[in-house]
């Protein structure tokens, strides 16, 4: 045995998860900043994907690169170890329209 902190290290969760965007006006600025301030709260890496585009979930000018409407389909996924955390915070902005309405 090396005693190697690696060996001790707690093994990172990756969690992916198909979010749709329910409020009226899409990903604009106001629920962009929302989202990666939840997503800034967490050690994990975020990545969400729509259509062909990536980008970073801890990145606001990433994130307005997806240009998301009402009913859009975002592939978010989460790597570390409070992913599950993250996601469950994220996915409730999304279910709540990012209580816009």
């Amino acid at each position: 045995m090396t005693g190697s902190a690696e060996a001790f290290k707690t093994p990172k969760t990756k969690v992916v998860e198909e979010l749709i965007i329910k409020n009226k006006l899409g990903l604009h600025l106001r629920p962009v900043k929302q989202f990666v301030i939840a997503a800034s709260k967490y050690t994990s890496d975020v990545f969400v994907k729509h259509q062909d585009i990536n980008a970073s979930g801890k990145s606001i000018i990433s994130m307005m690169t997806l240009v998301a409407a009402c009913g859009a389909k975002l592939k978010v996924t989460i790597v570390g170890e409070d992913a599950e955390a993250a996601m469950k915070e994220i996915r409730d902005l999304v279910e709540n329209k990012f209580y816009e309405e």
